[in-house]
């Protein structure tokens, strides 16, 4: 096969394998993003464990022992977000049939921090109350008077039976609602910044985490009206620093306090426990874990963990124990983190292959251009009609010019669409620091905006723009009748690291032969190599260094490269005044 042919084959190979590398990545991030979510374990007014995974409902006595599972389309609800409750009788409170989809809007204005309720949506869904009895379901709609509640898709609860109040923290809508067994909204308190998950803190008084406020707020209830509490910020945490987005929180029988604090991505939740001083402590959850509840039972506390599909164990000590699950339970967390692991690998692996895939198939394309860039070599050309007319008249200056191997029109064109291919992220950055990228549990940009990779992609941004004005400003190839020297960039401020690319210089009685190297197709990759009388080389590159006081241009397109007319290289080469000059200096044969 010859050269030609192979580097097509080859190619297409890489090309092939790289966009089947994406596909899988693409692939494996959206299984997983689209895997069942564990979020919510309660522990019932009985004692026994209520966990909702992929619309079951898994219900565990205290000992450790499966009980049964109630799919949720016994209830004719299904893809359940939010929350539920669980209620003495063995009932539940659920939200009825499917929630609304976010919407744009929606999005929008969570991520411009503007409090948004399903309340506000047409197909929102009331509470429902279900019996696990006999599956039957009464709708809270409000009895006879006054509005009622209707849920989106964030929301926490927790219920006062005794005093027959369900209280909400709806956490698009930034505010805590009191409702009336009967879903009538009695009370509305607005004030709060995302808030999460809610829970009872002893008779007339309520605990909530108010995430983006980065405190545990706890608030008293008196005739249905929030009248004022106490907060107690997190930022000051052992090691919680960017860790200061509470989400979750339950208290213990012996007064302790457990929260959990999550990065500004609402992600890897680190587990607290506060300690009847007020003193809080960090414990240690298994590597990789995305906690996000919380719930307490007589002797332990749960976190469930939607990365590896457990639900940890903590004694009141802050000792960690054997995972929740058993039975049928136990084989449905096993089967999707199973499944969480194989997409994790592929999502995982595919980078890494790709990675490796990308460098292999540029290597494998150089030494395969390299082999026909030697036998391409040939005896510089003689002057045209169209090489200039010089002679030595003290040094002659070239410089690199950025761009240059294209004329003056589409060196603009090419820098615009430079520009605007690395203006995106910098405009993002931007947007965020000017205060419009906060923090918030849904929308997704403030993620984008504060991924490291960008920042990263700034910092080589700056790099290649140093790195340019460097060479604009330094760099430079000088000839003369007696011989030729190279100047690198590294000079002015850098001037002491110049010994990582030092200068050079050479004679003509030095130089054997002045050659073209020329690829077939890449004008880019065109040099000119002097080989050397005492062995090795030199290459200078052909259509990259310009005389440094005129604006003398290839003429050579954009188009001119699309087309990689060998032909017309040449004919852009013999109108260079380096071209004219390395001719003029050529040596003869010894």
């Amino acid at each position: 096969m010859d050269r030609k042919r192979l580097t097509t084959v080859l190619a297409a190979v890489g090309i092939l394998a790289i966009c089947g590398l994406v596909g899988l990545r693409l692939w494996a991030n959206a299984q997983r993003n689209g895997m069942p979510q564990l979020d919510m374990v309660h522990v019932g007014p009985d004692g026994r464990i209520y966990a909702m995974l992929a619309d079951t409902l898994y219900i565990e006595a205290p000992d450790g022992r499966f009980i049964r599972s109630v799919p949720l389309s016994r209830f004719g609800i299904t893809g359940f977000f939010g929350d539920f409750a669980v209620l003495a009788d063995g009932s539940l409170i659920l939200p009825a049939s499917a929630q609304p989809a976010d919407s744009l809007r929606k999005e929008v204005l969570i991520y411009q921090r503007i409090p948004t309720s399903g309340d506000d949506q047409p197909d929102a869904v009331p509470l429902t109350r279900c019996s696990l009895a006999d599956y039957s379901c009464t709708r809270l709609t409000g009895g006879q008077g006054g509005g009622y509640f209707r849920a989106d898709r964030t929301f926490k609860l927790a219920v006062d039976e005794a005093a027959g109040r369900i209280y909400v923290a709806d956490t698009a809508a930034q505010r805590l609602l009191i409702l009336d067994m009967q879903g009538r909204v009695l009370a509305r308190q607005a004030g709060f910044d995302f808030p999460n998950q809610i829970e009872l803190a002893g008779r007339g008084a309520v605990r909530v985490a108010d995430t983006n406020d980065h405190a545990l707020r706890t608030l008293t209830v008196r005739e249905d009206v929030f009248a004022g509490g106490s907060s107690q910020p997190v930022p000051g945490w052992p090691k919680a620093g960017s860790h200061c987005f509470p989400v979750g929180l339950a208290a213990d029988r012996l007064g302790q306090q457990w929260a959990l604090l999550t990065d500004n991505h609402i992600r890897n939740g680190w587990l607290y426990r506060v300690d009847a001083a007020g003193k809080p402590a960090l414990l240690t959850l298994p590597e990789g874990s995305d906690v996000l509840f919380l719930a307490a039972t007589a002797d332990t506390v749960l976190a469930t963990d939607r990365a590896h599909y457990a639900v940890h164990v903590y004694g009141l000590d802050g000792q960690a124990r054997p995972d929740l699950g058993s039975g049928e339970f136990a084989a449905a967390l096993a089967g999707f983190a199973a499944k969480r692991r194989l997409y994790d690998a592929a999502f995982d692996y595919s980078f890494v292959a790709l990675l490796a895939a990308l460098p292999l198939l540029l290597v494998a394309l150089l030494v395969i251009q390299v082999r026909r860039s030697a036998t391409g070599a040939e005896p510089l050309p003689g002057p045209s009609e169209e090489t200039p007319a010089v002679a030595w008249q003290g040094e002659q200056v070239f410089r690199r010019r950025v761009g240059g191997i294209v004329d003056a029109r589409g060196r603009r064109r090419l820098f615009l669409m430079l520009s605007l291919a690395l203006a995106a992220p910098v405009a993002i950055i931007v947007l965020v620091h000017a205060g419009l990228g906060r923090p918030n549990l849904v929308f997704g940009w403030h993620s984008v905006a504060t991924d490291p990779r960008l920042y990263v992609i700034v910092i080589l941004v700056l790099a290649l723009l140093v790195y340019a004005m460097l060479c604009r400003r330094y760099e430079r190839f000088i000839l003369d009748r007696h011989g030729i020297r190279y100047v690198s960039w590294l000079g002015g401020p850098l001037a002491f690291l110049a010994p990582l690319h030092p200068a050079w210089q050479l004679r003509w009685e030095e130089v054997s032969d002045v050659r073209l190297v020329a690829t077939a197709r890449q004008a880019a990759q065109w040099y000119y190599e002097l080989a050397l009388r005492q062995g090795g080389t030199r290459r200078i590159g052909v259509f990259v260094w310009r005389d440094a006081d005129q604006q003398d241009e290839t003429g050579l397109g954009i188009r001119d490269l699309q087309a990689r007319d060998p032909a017309r290289f040449r004919q852009a080469l013999a109108g260079t005044r380096l071209f004219a000059y390395l001719n003029l200096a050529k040596p003869s044969k010894p």
